[in-house]
């Protein structure tokens, strides 16, 4: 162009510039990103910042000029300098030596710089969109949202992110992100209507969580929710959006999300538009609703309260709200037996079931907190484990939110305050609490709405009701004074009654009323017991008490030791230190004076007011050491039985070292011992972190670790390390506070939590050394090495595990034996596949057959990154069942999925599928939705080799966008690896591309190198197709080196195949043959017989 034409426009026209300046230079320009500049392809740095405004400034106004003063104004602000004028000249004059002299054009009082599509990524943008808006005013949804799609793709983060002007970024900047938000809502609203739900669901997500505040993109959640078959996360989005409004701007939701959140309650909103029903679509079923049954049996011999029932069926059986009742009452008054009762009285008035807990406010042992309710709820409602967070606020959130739009009775009984209830209340109409408490919880009445029924003693008429269950009638009429006074001995309360008639029932009375007599004397041990019916009760127990063996009160007595809810007849026999034989006697006795209640197979509870009748009764008879001995068998039993549950079946070093009074289990444990007794193991935690003895805390919780990470309870996890952290500070027990850290670093690591694993990690490592525990040092100086691989510190990672392997070498070479095999992983994720081959051969080869599961699971997957394919599938096969022989169900699930894997690469289809398919059922059927992914990726790449494309081209990017939701980077380039595959096969080769150059970046971002090398083959083979056949050249002949360099054989051969095909394009017939030869004799070599599908460029 020339330097000088005859008229120059105004600034405010640009209709006389007619040519691009920067097209005659070969010039290109890219500011949706950090500020770039390419000259033929090559970058030129723009390095002085100043100058990156100016040249961001005259691109942002492309083909018009900018002012002097504007630029000024830009590159200084406010306050320019005196010269600022004559110094923006110089920058001028720079840029002109490194752009080309006819690029920057001066006109009047300004510059001008002009390029326009093809040579400015905004312009290419805006013209996409323009032509995205007439493809949608043709009909054409599909390639309309492919168009914006592609348009977006364009953005490389936020627009100028390295230019620092503050005007440019409130002037223009700003205005931009406007752009793109709305490019990215019509999509999403294409997508949508055309059947593309899935996709819009992960998509959505994150863009209310960028823009909390703004209404369209949660209107479009809630769309996609319901076109999914997903009813109550699209209401409970609807309250949450509703719920942030009112928070932080104090208004309601506008029009669209009102009308949308009607249209969702009362079905007018059609189920998806479009093609909602395709294959595919139907291929990523939703989870499927969990109907929780969690009521206690209907309770045996209730009588009576027909007016409290009738209260309660009424106001729960209100429709317009969610419903929130609390029955309160005095001790023993029955209101755990009314609150089942009307439960199960309103089953089909609550069809998506009932959730039950016993809070244990007023208890003897530790009352449960929200934060030991919710995880248990929220999986009871099907919430898979690794799903339910960690923090208190995030777990109600998430309970609320998987409880709106469904009707379910939540029973909360045994209340203690209104604070142990509120995070427990659905925030949604629909469903129904019923809170028991001895309290009136007055602040539920007067703050949260609470309707409020009070429950008094038994009218005399249903008392001798109760009474008549276990008396014949006979004894009951001729000696109906008798009874009669035994009512009101009794107080009317119900558990008063039961345990009065038991006595008469099984008791040396002739008449009723020797009874009577005899609970009257009973009075003389009321110091028991303080005021009110307590004291009838307390006389109660006492009748009962007194008719036991001497030996059955002792147990009695000792049962007010157990922290848990209930208890087996092993526990009690280690509790009491007697035989399991003798034991069931005692109990059965226990249960025959109603002082003990079965309430499952082969377990036992106490109320709670017998539990407290027991606690006194044993602090006025037991000494105290008698009582912390009884308490310290029953943990050192938990402590043994966890051991041996878990040790034989994981390979995890115990950090504590236990007690010599631990014992021996006299029998095999299965894991599922852990499964029954969780409830009763966290509770000994607890107790012991806050009474003592304060080591019990952190051994029992270092004893279940392997458990926590085979069951994947991560909140539990942090709830046991918690507690021991705190008892072993207290105590100054730096090994005790080592091994709390480790479990913390072990929790977060696999929260994905980088920062506080590294941090926890670092922790153990000081006070395992402080401690002078080289064992356990050692054991945190591996710890550490995982914390630091997520963090993408590979080369750290690998130091700790050396200095780990190294220290362990010491003293047990067996623990230096697994610790190589964590380090031949770590050296295969950097690409040292020859070293970490090497590392855990040489494992292979010394562990003995319990350790080898892990051992043959690594090998097997680096001997198939290697293209070993029948060595790898040999190992793999091995891995899944020596772990499913243990029970270690994730591991068996991996070891499936690399068997799959494995097989998908030696060409065997079937074989992956089958192998895929099994490892999706195990996960889905124990809840792993990381494990359930990655089945579902292996699979859908066996299918989509297999040539089934199409069925999968609308499944891969919904688990592409639910892999990102995991936050784990090498699963998500997993993911994106099959999406440019399916994406080529099926001709999409722009969104192939795209695919590439995001894993590409996300590689990059966190040193992942095996994947990087990865989507370096699947871009030449993508750029193959395209007819960029340099560019294809020239990043396949770069893959070809990186895979050489790693000795990855398959890759290697893939990426000779696609360089054929790039030579064969641009007329290099001989070139083509000989590479095409090569890579068949690398895929014969391996055993690779993949099936040709019909363009190489689609592999």
């Amino acid at each position: 162009m020339s330097t000088s034409l005859d008229k120059w426009p105004d600034a405010d026209n640009d209709a006389g510039v007619t040519e691009s300046t920067a097209a005659a230079a070969g010039l290109s320009f890219r500011v949706l990103g950090p500020l770039e500049v390419r000259l033929d392809g090559r970058e030129l740095r723009v390095s002085a910042a100043k100058q990156r405004i100016l040249l961001a400034s005259l691109l942002l106004a492309a083909g018009r000029v900018v002012t002097t003063d504007q630029l000024v104004t830009n590159i200084w602000g406010d306050s320019p300098i005196r010269s600022a004028r004559q110094t923006l000249q110089v920058y001028v004059t720079r840029l002109r030596d490194l752009l080309g002299e006819d690029t920057i054009v001066t006109v009047g009082h300004g510059y001008l710089l002009s390029a326009g599509r093809g040579e400015l990524d905004l312009a290419d943008f805006d013209a996409t969109v323009d032509d995205a808006t007439k493809r949608e005013d043709d009909g054409d949804l599909r390639g309309a949202a492919g168009l914006l799609a592609r348009a977006l793709d364009l953005w490389r983060g936020e627009a100028l992110a390295d230019v620092p002007s503050e005007a440019l970024h409130q002037q223009v900047v700003t205005s931009l992100d406007e752009r793109r938000l709305s490019v990215t809502e019509r999509r999403l609203a294409l997508e949508l209507r055309t059947g593309r739900a899935e996709t819009v669901v992960g998509e959505a997500r994150r863009l209310v969580t960028a823009q909390p505040l703004r209404e369209h993109p949660w209107a479009l959640l809630i769309r996609a929710l319901h076109a999914t078959g997903r009813q109550a996360e699209a209401l409970a989005a609807y309250q949450e959006v509703a719920s942030l409004l009112a928070d932080e701007l104090g208004i309601d939701p506008g029009a669209e999300l009102r009308e949308l959140h009607q249209a969702v309650l009362t079905g007018e909103l059609a189920v998806g538009d479009g093609d909602a029903g395709t294959a595919a679509s139907r291929s990523v079923p939703p989870v499927p609703v969990v109907v929780p049954r969690q009521l206690p049996a209907r309770p045996a011999g209730f009588v009576g309260r027909r007016a409290e029932l009738d209260a309660l069926e009424r106001w729960l059986g209100e429709r317009q709200d969610s419903s929130l009742v609390v029955l309160s009452g005095p001790p023993g008054v029955g209101k755990s037996a009314v609150a089942v009762a009307v439960g199960h009285l309103m089953a089909d008035r609550y069809p998506d079931g009932q959730l039950f807990v016993d809070l244990r406010g007023f208890s003897a042992e530790q009352a449960m907190r929200p934060a030991d309710v919710l995880p248990r709820f929220l999986r009871s409602l099907g919430l898979p484990a690794t799903q339910v967070p960690v923090e208190l606020d995030e777990q109600a959130a998430t309970y609320r939110s998987l409880l709106a739009g469904r009707q379910v009775l939540v029973v909360l009984d045994n209340a203690a305050s209104a604070e142990q209830v509120r995070p427990l209340l659905p925030g949604a109409p629909g469903c129904g609490v019923l809170v028991t408490s001895r309290d009136q919880l007055r602040p539920l009445v007067a703050i949260d709405g609470a309707r409020f029924v009070p429950l008094d003693v038994l009218s005399a008429e249903e008392a001798r009701l109760v009474l008549a269950q276990e008396i014949d009638a006979e004894r009951l009429v001729a000696d109906r004074s008798a009874i009669d006074h035994l009512v009101e001995l009794c107080g009317h309360l119900p558990l008063a009654l039961r345990i009065a008639s038991a006595n008469l029932a099984i008791g040396p009375y002739d008449r009723p009323s020797d009874y009577v007599a005899e609970l009257r004397r009973g009075e003389r041990i009321l110091d028991l017991w303080s005021g009110g019916d307590g004291a009838v009760v307390g006389a109660a127990f006492g009748i009962s008490y007194s008719a036991l063996a001497p030996a059955t009160q002792r147990y009695l007595r000792l049962l007010s030791q157990v922290p848990g809810p209930d208890f087996t007849v092993p526990a009690v026999a280690a509790l009491v230190d007697e035989d399991e034989r003798d034991v069931k006697g005692r109990l059965d006795a226990l249960v025959a004076a109603s002082l003990v209640q079965p309430h499952a197979s082969g377990r036992y509870r106490m109320h709670d007011l017998t539990r407290e009748y027991a606690v006194r009764r044993a602090e006025n008879d037991e000494p105290v050491q008698v009582r912390e001995a009884a308490r310290q068998r029953l943990v050192d039993w938990y402590i043994g039985q966890a051991d041996a549950a878990l040790v034989p079946r994981f390979t995890s070093l115990r950090l504590v070292p236990r007690s010599d009074r631990v014992p021996a289990p006299a029998a095999e444990v299965g894991i599922e011992w852990i499964d029954e007794e969780f409830a009763n193991l966290m509770a000994a935690i607890s107790h012991a972190a806050a009474h003592g003895p304060p080591v019990v805390s952190w051994t029992l919780a270092d004893a279940l670790r392997p458990y926590f990470g085979a069951t994947e309870r991560h909140v539990e996890e942090v709830a046991a390390a918690e507690l021991g952290r705190g008892a072993a500070e207290r105590a100054g027990d730096d090994v005790g506070l080592a091994s709390m850290h480790f479990l913390l670093c072990d929790a977060a690591y696999q929260r994905r939590d980088d920062a506080g694993s590294v941090a926890h990690g670092r922790q153990a490592v000081e006070l395992f050394a402080r401690a002078g525990d080289r064992l356990g040092e050692a054991a945190a100086w591996h710890n550490l090495g995982g914390a630091y691989d997520i963090a993408d510190r590979h080369d750290e990672a690998i130091a700790c595990v050396e200095r780990a392997v190294a220290m362990f070498a010491v003293d047990e070479p067996d623990l230096a034996t697994r610790a190589r095999a964590g380090l031949g992983s770590l050296r295969a994720k950097i690409g040292q596949l020859a070293e970490a081959t090497a590392e855990l051969e040489t494992v292979l080869e010394i562990v003995s057959s319990a350790g080898a599961g892990y051992a043959d699971l690594s090998l097997g997957q680096v001997l198939r990154l290697c293209g070993r394919l029948p060595e790898a599938t040999r190992h793999l096969e091995r891995a899944t069942d020596i772990h499913a022989g243990i029970g270690h169900r994730s591991r068996a699930t991996q070891a499936r999925i690399e068997l799959a894997r494995c097989r998908c690469d030696a060409g065997d289809y079937a074989g992956a599928r089958e192998a895929a398919t099994a490892a999706l059922r195990t996960a889905e059927t124990f809840d792993d939705r990381l494990l359930a992914l990655d089945a579902r990726v292996a699979l859908a790449e066996a299918e989509v080799r297999a040539g089934g494309a199409a069925e999968w081209v609308d499944v891969v990017p919904a688990l592409v966008d639910d892999l990102v939701e995991t936050s784990d980077e090498e699963r998500t380039l997993a993911g994106l690896a099959v999406l440019g595959l399916v994406r080529r096969r099926v001709g999409d080769l722009d969104g192939a591309l795209a695919a590439d150059e995001r894993a590409l970046h996300l590689a990059t971002r966190h040193a992942l190198r095996l994947p990087y090398d990865d989507a370096l083959t699947s871009r030449t083979a993508t750029l193959v197709g395209l007819g960029r056949l340099d560019e294809a050249i020239e990043q396949g002949e770069e893959a070809l080196g990186r895979h050489r360099q790693t000795g990855r054989r398959l890759l290697e051969a893939r990426t000779l195949e696609h360089l054929g095909d790039a030579r064969e394009a641009s007329g290099d017939r001989a070139a083509a043959d000989g590479l095409r030869a090569e890579a068949r004799k690398v895929f014969e070599a391996i055993g690779a017989a993949e099936a040709t599908p019909p363009s190489r460029a689609g592999r």
